[in-house]
């Protein structure tokens, strides 16, 4: 019942073994784990027929699926359980390392078991050599004279010649032919003598080539060849007398660093591989290391889009081999220019880092230089449309340096510097012959102007056309207006308005009235809005609305004109108007102006006793501020308010 038990448990470990050609795993007893493992033999030595034990661990007692082996000779097992396995020596075994294969899994040791009586093989001085080295054997009874030595390397049909010979110790000469693989040795009538393990023929090892043929110390470089080996260990190279730090290496190709220490100019290079020391040498030309010191770099610290440049001395003619990188990021050399080994290039700090990162040179794969590079974040400039102003343009951003001359505002050409700068608002005088056009602003160190948006001056007098839209004869109406009477007018927005408000009598546009109605074919107005909104500079501005004519037959009349602070700011009037009179009580006065000394608001009613007439209102503006700019309307039943213009001077 134990046997099945081990049995069910290791059936799973027969689905996921890997197999060789022969359907047998190998396995080095040292990398083990523990829980399976081949722990010793005993005895260590006895005579064809003799039993010895080995003992294992958690092999489960699977008699039927143990196979024991001496070297190549297969052991007859006699018993075995979860510690020990009983063998007996075959009749034809010679002396060799023991295996052990379990569920085709071959477990490989190095505890040799030694038969008596019988040729044993214990060791040999290498497993490789070249055609015509001498191979050396060392162990017992290796026979009576050394024409009892029958020995074949691989698959060769050349025996190998006997070069000298003991009892205890046997030296043979590769020959000519003979191949990598299994070692065949018979001694006088012993057939097939254990070989503690294969071997390999080599082939002598060539150069072909290395490139580059010249580089910096530090730098990496590439040497082909043939037959270089198949380990690391023993392999060195050498720049005249100084090794190299090998990177990779194959049978086909050494990577290896050129030794600091190495002398500058030309110098041999030679190649000791784990198995001879190659003859050929390769010339190489070892170039004098680019150096940029401490001040080489123009600044370690800069805008995205920046201009840096890197100064060095022993540089190379040209940017082929260079590469410069902002912590990942690897750009393009801008511009350089070489003498006489004086090399200076010039890079643009890519938009895509931030932070402080490494500011890296690569020369030939040569780190030249290394530095922390602090990104400082790009100025952003608010933009702005259309923008009225008078004396001074207050432009706002973030990251703005702190320094009035590292600014260039350009004015449709002409550059001023701001008169004061914080790192989120500068103030700049506007040119005495500016009028209108672009303005665009430059900082110091970034090639890239930013344009911020379009000036207008208003000089004193009449700037009702830069200050409103369509606000004077002749009236322009929307694009849904085709003919007839009514329409309403570009430019203008409306809340809750009720009706149109471009009055065209008999259809003459040039006649137009900008007109709020109710009765005679338009409908009532109840906080019917109507307006603008516009920034505005520093200053005293006087409204003026010419009425053509205004009048009330019956029902409310209400027809309010008023600029209030913000966007959309005009107030509800709900039911404060009542018959031809305004019954004032607390309005939200928060978004009026004062216009005067006595506390007025910056509201006016246009009453129907003044037919036609004019009517002032002057706002004072104590800083650039938004505001909204227009008419709310009471009116129910027959009454209206019909101007030819609303003009803005500017004191």
């Amino acid at each position: 019942m134990r046997k099945i038990y081990y049995l069910l448990l290791m059936l799973p470990m027969m689905l996921i073994f890997s197999c060789e050609e022969d359907g047998n795993e190998v396995v080095n007893m040292k990398n083990q784990d523990p829980q399976v493992a081949v722990t010793g033999i005993s005895p260590e030595q006895g005579y064809a027929g003799d039993q010895f034990t080995i003992d294992v661990t958690d092999f489960g007692g699977a008699k039927d699926f143990i196979k024991v082996f001496i070297g190549d000779y297969q052991t007859k097992v006699i018993s075995c359980s979860d510690t020990k396995i009983v063998v007996e020596v075959p009749e034809d075994a010679t002396g060799g390392k023991i295996k052990v294969d379990f569920f085709d899994k071959v477990f490989a040791t190095d505890f040799v078991y030694k038969v008596l009586g019988k040729p044993f093989i214990e060791s040999m001085n290498r497993n490789w050599g070249f055609i015509d080295d001498e191979i050396t054997f060392k162990g017992s009874s290796l026979g009576t004279q050394a024409a009892d030595i029958q020995l074949v390397f691989g698959q060769s049909t050349t025996k190998a010649k006997v070069v000298s010979w003991s009892e205890e110790e046997f030296t043979v000469k590769v020959p000519a032919g003979a191949t990598s693989g299994k070692i065949v040795l018979n001694i006088s009538t012993q057939k097939n003598v254990n070989v503690p393990s294969e071997f390999t023929v080599r082939e002598h090892a060539t150069l072909t080539e290395m490139a580059p043929v010249t580089a910096y110390k530090g730098s990496v470089v590439t040497i082909n060849g043939t037959n270089l080996g198949t380990t690391l260990e023993g392999t060195a190279v050498f720049f005249g007398d100084k090794p190299g730090d090998i990177v990779s290496f194959s049978e086909e190709k050494i990577e290896v660093k050129v030794p600091m220490e190495a002398a500058e100019g030309t110098v041999d290079v030679t190649v000791k591989t784990f198995y001879e020391e190659i003859n050929e040498k390769l010339s190489f030309e070892v170039i004098p290391t680019p150096v940029v010191d401490g001040s080489g770099i123009s600044a370690l610290e800069g805008y995205n889009g920046s201009i840096i440049t890197i100064t060095g001395t022993k540089m190379p003619v040209n940017t082929d081999n260079m590469i410069v990188k902002f912590g990942d990021y690897e750009v393009p050399v801008k511009s350089y220019e070489e003498t006489d080994g004086a090399g200076v290039l010039t890079v643009v700090v890519p938009e895509t880092v931030s932070g402080t990162v490494k500011l890296t040179l690569m020369i030939a794969g040569l780190e030249i230089c290394s530095k922390d590079f602090k990104v400082i974040p790009t100025p952003t400039v608010d933009i702005f449309e259309n923008k009225l102003v008078r004396t001074e343009v207050i432009i706002t951003g973030t990251g703005f340096p702190g320094k009035v001359e590292d600014v260039e505002v350009k004015f449709a050409g002409t550059v001023v510097h701001p008169t004061t700068i914080s790192s989120d608002k500068m103030v700049v005088q506007v040119p005495e012959d500016f009028a209108s056009g672009k303005l665009t602003i430059a900082f110091k160190d970034i090639p890239v102007e930013k344009e911020v948006g379009y000036l207008q001056v208003l000089s004193t007098g009449d700037v009702t056309a830069l200050v409103l839209e369509n606000s004077v004869q002749p009236f322009t109406p929307t694009s849904e207006y085709v003919s007839g009477e009514w329409a309403m007018p570009e430019g203008w927005m409306t809340d809750n308005y009720a009706g149109q408000a471009l009055l065209f009598p008999n259809g003459d546009i040039s006649q137009g009235l900008f007109t709020m109605q109710a009765g005679y074919g338009q409908p009532n107005k109840q906080d019917s809005k109507i307006y603008q909104v516009v920034t505005l500079p520093k200053g005293t501005y006087k409204f003026t609305l010419n009425v053509a004519e205004c009048g009330s037959n019956k029902g409310r009349f209400g027809v309010f004109f008023a600029v209030t602070k913000g966007n959309g700011t005009l107030p509800n009037l709900g039911d404060r108007v009542s018959g031809h009179m305004y019954e004032w009580w607390p309005l939200d006065e928060s978004n009026f102006f004062v216009v005067d000394g006595s506390g007025n608001k910056s509201l006016y009613r246009i009453t129907d006793n003044k037919n036609p007439h004019q009517k002032d209102l002057t706002v004072i503006l104590d800083e650039e501020t938004e505001v909204t700019i227009g008419f709310v309307t009471q009116l129910n039943q027959e009454g209206w308010v019909k101007l030819s213009s609303i003009n803005v001077t500017l004191e």
